[in-house]
């Protein structure tokens, strides 16, 4: 009867009160005692556990951390950096496009002075031109009416007539009264038309 009496016990409720939570009592003791006394426990589990290859993996030392988060850095600035380059690009194209329309615009601008450097060239050959049919007209008119007759006879229609223009009306009416009355009609008529 004694033994009905008496309760079986469960074989693993006896092993934890038995052997474990006297074992954690007694590790949790002696961490206490040697973190009092200045030994540094955690360091020393960190180091000895990450010897051990399965709980290795789970534990990080030290280093590891300071690889992690010099990692992590890295790889910010390197995000940044490309953050920065895709900027760069962008930025880069858009001043492609300023630079082609301002060569557009130097070229054109180029044009329009060249034209322009044309045309005043052009004026300045008339101009030239026009004080020189003044200074030859003028010499015609200083010379006797016989004399320029005779050389605006021999000359070109379009020269003679040119020259018989800038001649003023007194001369021009001697100059073509001494010609050949033909060749000072012939004259004349161009001079009209």
């Amino acid at each position: 009867m004694r033994n009905l009496n008496k309760k079986s016990v469960n074989p693993f409720l006896w092993f934890i009160f038995a052997i474990v939570i006297p074992v954690i009592i007694i590790i949790s003791l002696t961490v206490l005692v040697l973190a009092i006394a200045g030994f540094d426990v955690s360091g020393w589990t960190k180091d000895k556990a990450s010897n051990i290859p399965i709980v290795s993996s789970f534990i990080t030392t030290e280093e590891e951390k300071k690889i992690e988060e010099i990692e992590q850095e890295m790889n910010e600035l390197i995000e940044n950096r490309d953050t920065e380059i895709e900027q760069l690009k962008v930025e880069n194209e858009n001043l492609k496009g300023t630079v082609e329309s301002l060569q557009k615009e130097i070229e054109k601008l180029e044009s329009e002075l060249q034209e322009t450097e044309q045309n005043d060239d052009e004026e300045d050959n008339e101009q030239n031109q026009r004080d020189d049919l003044k200074q030859i007209a003028r010499s015609y008119e200083n010379m006797k009416s016989k004399q320029a007759a005779a050389v605006i006879e021999e000359m070109d229609n379009q020269d003679a007539i040119t020259i018989l223009k800038q001649i003023s009306d007194d001369s021009r009416g001697k100059i073509l009264e001494a010609m050949n009355p033909e060749r000072a009609a012939e004259l004349t008529k161009l001079y009209m038309d």
